[in-house]
């Protein structure tokens, strides 16, 4: 938020002098925000998260993307169970919960509640995304799909962030 404010005071008064300083905040703003994003977007899937860092983790060391499924440990049947428990019920109310602990984290003035929202929703349907991805590797023949979709995340984000 401060980084915000700085910014915004440098851009709108153009001193030519603190350029290079407008230009590092805006930088370290953006940091922030991403930041502060990843930290809180975590707990809406904790479980899948944790599956598919481990899954990524195998795959760096060289395991190849048959091979993930027959580790116990990233089975068909554990991601299986996984995707089951995360209905569109329970991703709802994970982002529901998490957005109102960060709207506690910003004054209105500078409505950057709005902001965090966008991109948070930017992060979430990426790493949705990316976990899909790595099911259609990983476990190609197991018909394995999250039960909610890209739409009906953009609509609990839409349903909270405010509109002004």
């Amino acid at each position: 938020e401060n980084f915000h404010f700085i910014y915004n005071f440098l851009f709108r008064n153009k001193i030519d002098g603190l350029e290079k300083f407008r230009k590092l905040c805006h930088r370290k703003y953006e940091e922030s925000l991403e930041l502060y994003v990843k930290a809180y977007l975590g707990s809406p899937l904790d479980k899948i998260t944790t599956f598919f860092d481990g899954v990524q983790l195998k795959l760096n060391s060289g395991v190849p993307c048959e091979e993930i499924g027959f580790d116990p440990e990233f089975s068909k049947q554990k991601l299986k169970a996984l995707t089951a428990e995360y209905t569109v019920k329970e991703v709802r109310k994970g982002l529901e919960s998490t957005m109102k602990k960060i709207e506690k984290h910003f004054t209105k003035e500078q409505n950057l509640f709005r902001v965090a929202c966008l991109t948070m929703q930017a992060e979430f349907i990426k790493q949705v995304e990316g976990y899909e991805s790595l099911m259609g590797m990983c476990y190609p023949d197991a018909g394995l799909r999250f039960s909610f979709t890209v739409p009906q995340i953009r609509a609990v984000f839409e349903g909270k962030s405010p509109k002004h």
